[in-house]
């Protein structure tokens, strides 16, 4: 399904992605179920978002988390897609169905931190640990809360089997990514787009936005973070992994 080039720019990038992959249509029933348990705990009405406080935001995001209101993504399109990825591997799905990424606008009730981190641990021997899949189930525009993500930093050499922060301890001994590291979320439009060059890896700051039905797929082993949502408009997006059986059964567990 994938062409010859979205595989060579996933092995290269650590990332790529496929407008229109998942059916509008589901995606934005999805979303809109999302938005029927927002209204019924007065949380949304007419287009505006009515939270009180803090502690009512962090309840509403778990209510949405634990809800029924979506389920699988997979489709047959997108099961071959990611086959292409891992050349037929055989995969160990982490969850039976994805995971909700969910903030309100302004950032209301999340704190203005990042994490940047790997979501499992470097293997020896291995070259591929797995894949992550993002999919949007409302459009998300730049400043809008989607993931950054650095890419080729899948490919420059870390330690392996060590926690994330002997991983960030070792990639700012390089100046891009100290610069990545310490950059303050208020400044995202400085830092998206800038790029670099280490040990013959061209490295490039992405952000993740698209429209209802996009998807993006992304190496495991790609340095990435959440990122504050400043929009006037809430993110809804869904994500989860996928590892290849010889990485779940060596590793176990993921640290991202």
């Amino acid at each position: 399904m994938l062409t010859q080039d979205q595989q060579n720019t996933f092995r290269k990038e650590g990332l790529i992605r496929l407008p229109g992959l998942l059916p509008v249509e589901y995606v934005r029933a999805s979303a809109d179920r999302l938005l029927a348990i927002c209204k019924k705990s007065k949380s949304f009405n007419n287009g505006q978002w009515l939270l009180d406080d803090l502690k009512a935001a962090r309840q509403l995001r778990k209510q949405l988390a634990k809800s029924k209101a979506f389920g699988s993504l997979m489709t047959p399109i997108l099961d071959e897609a990611i086959c292409d990825l891992v050349s037929g591997r055989q995969l160990q799905q982490r969850t039976t169905r994805p995971n909700l990424l969910f903030t309100l606008p302004q950032n209301y009730g999340h704190e203005n931190k990042l994490d940047w981190h790997i979501d499992v641990k470097r293997l020896p021997g291995m070259k591929l640990a797995g894949v992550q899949l993002f999919a949007f189930l409302e459009s998300v525009k730049p400043g809008g809360g989607g993931p950054v993500a650095v890419t080729g930093s899948h490919r420059i050499e870390t330690r392996e089997n060590v926690p994330r922060e002997i991983i960030r301890s070792q990639l700012r001994d390089h100046s891009f990514f100290a610069d990545v590291l310490d950059h303050a979320p208020e400044a995202r439009a400085d830092l998206v787009g800038k790029r670099s060059k280490l040990d013959g890896v061209e490295l490039a700051v992405a952000e993740l936005t698209g429209e209802p039905g996009d998807v993006y797929l992304m190496d495991l082993w790609v340095l990435h973070t959440r990122w504050p949502n400043y929009s006037d408009s809430s993110r809804m997006m869904l994500t989860q992994r996928f590892l290849l059986k010889e990485a779940y059964e060596r590793v176990g567990t993921l640290i991202g």
